[in-house]
Formats: structure tokens, C-alpha cells, sequence
């Protein structure tokens, strides 16, 4: 499969971000509470999005945990996208990140 031209669709999901981190390899993981979704989150175009400005589109890998695992609707995603994490955890007020449905 010619995976430039792979596209994956993603479904409608919203994440209310309570924290952000970054690894070393430069992957980034959000996590926060999603209040609309599935069980499983694909990988997918989505929007960074401060007290509902757009702020950056990244794409995300699809989620590695299953939601038995960890506590009820805490839920995280990753991306190897270039975020700064120090705007992140500095924003004041909301932090989501939504499926980009213009862009997927």
C-alpha cells in the first residue's frame, strides 16, 4: 500500500485537554476527557483549538490505550507534529482538540 496516499477516516470526536507532555523522540501526547467520540480513536487530521480559537492542525496517531485501562473517559493521543507545549499548558481558560472535518 503506498502509504502517502493512505488516507484514514476519522470519526467526530471532541477532547476537553488537561495535559500535555512531550517525549524525547519529539511525539507530543495529549490527554483530557473526550466528551463526544468512540470507543477508539483513529488517526486523523484535528484542530488545537484555545477558548474555541484555532491555534494549530496536527495530525494524530490513533490511540494506544484501551479505555478499560485507564480511568473512565481520561483518554490521550499522540502526534509527531512540532507543538509547543509550554503555549499549551500556559493557555488560560479551554484547550480541545477536535477532529478536523474540513481536512480529513
Amino acid at each position: 500500500m503506498n502509504m502517502k496516499n493512505h488516507r484514514t477516516e476519522c470519526c467526530e470526536f471532541e477532547m476537553t485537554v488537561t495535559d500535555v507532555f512531550a517525549f524525547e523522540d519529539g511525539r507530543t501526547v495529549f490527554t483530557g476527557e473526550v466528551r463526544k467520540g468512540p470507543n477508539y480513536i483513529p488517526a486523523c487530521k484535528c484542530v488545537l483549538l484555545f477558548n474555541g480559537t484555532l491555534v494549530a492542525r496536527i495530525r494524530i496517531e490513533g490511540e494506544m490505550l484501551p479505555m478499560n485501562s485507564v480511568p473512565q473517559n481520561l483518554r490521550s493521543v499522540s502526534t509527531a507534529d512540532k507543538v509547543d507545549v509550554a503555549l499549551v499548558r500556559a493557555s488560560q481558560g479551554t484547550c480541545e482538540l477536535k477532529a478536523d472535518a474540513l481536512n480529513n
